[in-house]
């Protein structure tokens, strides 16, 4: 791993014939933060990659953002859409990269994150997927945290109770998608998590790249308990048994709960990562 993050961080010298790598951001009258998402894309340094823009029919000025950056992105689509993972689904069927990430219009790739990912494909082909931590940052910017995926020892035992790895730190190989489909729009809160769960039971494997991909942002309205309503039909369409369920979903419960009180003093428990914007509102997944 040492070896990987040393390479990666002398640039493109290294991958400049690497694989062409796929960036979609969707957006849904996310024109605060847009632009800056934006640009954390177009000032990366390698230069094999394919910017694709995916905005629902915004009415805020996102459109035109997106025209301002449009000789930059390699293609961009405006119209009405079903929701975030519905337009992630367009975005990869336009997409030719061999590896595809997603980065929602609030959210930061760090400063040249992709060539450290077209090396880590580069040196270690063999994987189906790569994935690693994303910061978590204020409303500010100011990052003070960062969210961890589970350890690959971890991964039997909590894969059922958490999502495995941040969606915003996850770059997969095109022909995952062609195996196992793209993101069930059954699932208006949870998709990424069932999506990340049919690659790990169909064996797929992940390469843990051991650094930050992107910086996410706080804020927004949380999914409550919709999310937990929702988390146990899944569970349940992944063969979990009703108590196993019941007790995760229950201790996840509880975990909002106590959020929320602790929140109300002041105190930051836990972390959220955005994933789904409608109508200028913001849901969240709390992870637990």
């Amino acid at each position: 791993m040492l070896d990987l993050l040393q390479s990666s961080e002398q640039g493109t010298s290294g991958c400049l014939k690497g694989k062409k790598i796929t960036i979609i951001t969707v957006v849904y009258n996310g024109a605060k933060y847009l632009e800056q998402a934006i640009e954390s894309v177009l000032g990366q340094d390698y230069p094999n990659m394919e910017y694709l823009v995916i905005d629902g029919g915004s009415t805020d000025g996102s459109v035109e953002i997106i025209r301002k950056y449009a000789a930059q992105i390699t293609s961009w689509a405006s119209e009405p859409d079903e929701g975030i993972y519905d337009a992630m689904n367009k975005g990869i069927r336009m997409a030719s990269g061999d590896l595809i990430g997603v980065l929602n219009s609030d959210d930061l790739l760090h400063e040249n994150v992709i060539s450290k990912i077209a090396h880590a494909a580069d040196q270690y082909p063999g994987y189906d997927y790569y994935y690693g931590s994303v910061s978590r940052m204020r409303e500010n910017g100011e990052v003070y945290s960062e969210a961890k995926p589970v350890a690959e020892e971890e991964l039997d035992e909590r894969k059922y109770k958490q999502i495995p790895y941040p969606h915003g730190g996850l770059y997969m190989r095109k022909k995952v998608f062609e195996k196992i489909g793209l993101y069930n729009l059954d699932y208006t809160i949870n998709s990424d998590y069932d999506l990340i769960l049919r690659m790990l039971e169909r064996n797929m494997k992940g390469f843990p790249l051991g650094f930050a991909v992107s910086r996410y942002r706080d804020g927004g309205v949380s999914g409550g308990y919709a999310t937990f309503l929702e988390r146990l039909k899944l569970l349940e369409n992944h063969g979990v048994s009703r108590v196993q369920r019941s007790f995760t979903v229950a201790t996840s419960i509880t975990k909002l709960f106590l959020s929320g009180l602790l929140n109300r003093a002041g105190i930051s428990y836990r972390r959220r990562e955005p994933v789904r914007r409608e109508g200028g509102a913001e849901t969240e997944r709390l992870h637990g």
